[in-house]
């Protein structure tokens, strides 16, 4: 598990909601790091350091909680999984808020084929 938070009572509060996504899921969780500053670029982390060195033989993933503790940005986060996937491992955000996910055309056209298909639903219900 990777939080990176300058502040002590989040950082705790975090982990344990990580560790609580981790166990949802039986993976067993090796090692809880934690970086301070954000701001510093991530290969210059010692917590990160810490992962990268758990992850060949110990970890088979990674859980962090957002997106933001790692990345600056959607598209960073989604090419350092790329990369962390391509080592063998998984790379995983808890929480995803303020990220908007990709949809594709396909995707607008099954949510209004659901919705034509649910209107009247409730219309046509005998009443009782």
């Amino acid at each position: 598990m990777y939080v990176c938070t300058a502040e002590d009572d989040a950082a705790d509060l975090i982990a344990e909601h990580v560790q609580q996504y981790a166990h949802a899921r039986d993976w067993p969780v090796v090692e809880t790091v934690r970086d301070h500053d954000r701001l510093q670029p991530l290969d210059q982390r010692p917590g990160w350091a810490r992962v990268l060195e758990l992850t060949p033989d110990r970890a088979r993933g990674i859980v962090t909680f957002s997106p933001p503790m790692l990345t600056a940005d959607i598209a960073a986060f989604e090419a350092l999984r790329r990369k962390v996937a391509d080592q063998g491992h998984f790379l995983v955000a808890t929480r995803t808020s303020g990220v908007r996910p990709r949809r594709t055309a396909a995707d607008a056209a099954r949510r209004r084929d659901l919705a034509a298909a649910a209107s009247g639903w409730l219309l046509d219900a005998p009443h009782a």
